[in-house]
């Protein structure tokens, strides 16, 4: 049996950075306490024992680990467990059901990465060489009057990885009539879906070229 890694402070600052930016995409704020010693805190014993099990445990690097954090953070707003704030990190079956998500996933990068490139060409078919925001946005289908973004998904033509990655589908969803809107998944797990994609180095590239100027950024990701 290995020796357990001893884990760095400045590791523990890291990784609490990136569940700062998780819940501010789920739309809470969260920061150590004012006037007192970041290391003293329950906020950093936390963190660190999540650090620590990730990296003694669960042998992942920093790569999964950020994505573990935007994948519990996610896992606990749907279902309203938000404010238990850094205490998210500690509870260890919801880091399991994540963990092992991430993992199905990224053994199945290859077929990601089709999907992505199956979707984009429909599109790309559809339009005909034009805007393919323009012929989201203003072209519902004209035989029911159901928004194309609605059922080209309803279809399976376009994925909700693809949905969640396409600067157009979103501009599409946040328009569409409320009645079409529970017909597609929320902001945010698409927000989830596209920060763990976007992380990803192997897939990342990949649907930037695929993808163009109608991939999804998100600001948190830029650094």
């Amino acid at each position: 049996m290995s020796d357990k890694l001893e884990i760095a402070d400045s590791q523990v600052f890291t990784v609490y950075e990136w569940f700062q930016a998780a819940m501010k995409i789920a739309g809470r704020k969260t920061n150590f306490p004012r006037c007192s010693d970041p290391t003293k805190t329950y906020q950093f014993r936390w963190t660190k024992a999540f650090v620590t099990r990730c990296t003694n445990e669960l042998e992942i690097d920093d790569k999964v680990m950020k994505a573990l954090v935007y994948d519990m953070v996610a896992y606990a707003k749907r279902e309203d467990l938000l404010n238990k704030g850094t205490q998210i990190l500690s509870l260890s079956n919801i880091a399991d059901i994540c963990h092992h998500s991430i993992v199905n996933m990224m053994n199945d990068e290859s077929s990601v990465i089709r999907e992505i490139r199956s979707c984009h060409q429909f599109l790309l078919d559809q339009v005909g060489g034009k805007d393919i925001s323009i012929h989201i946005l203003k072209n519902p289908n004209e035989l029911n009057g159901i928004p194309n973004v609605v059922y080209w998904y309803n279809l399976d033509y376009i994925t909700e990885v693809y949905m969640a990655l396409s600067a157009p589908c979103i501009k599409a969803i946040n328009r569409i009539p409320p009645e079409f809107r529970s017909d597609l998944p929320t902001n945010f797990e698409l927000l989830r879906i596209c920060t763990h994609v976007l992380m990803d180095p192997d897939i990342a590239p990949v649907a930037k070229e695929i993808m163009g100027n109608n991939l999804r950024m998100l600001k948190t990701l830029r650094k």
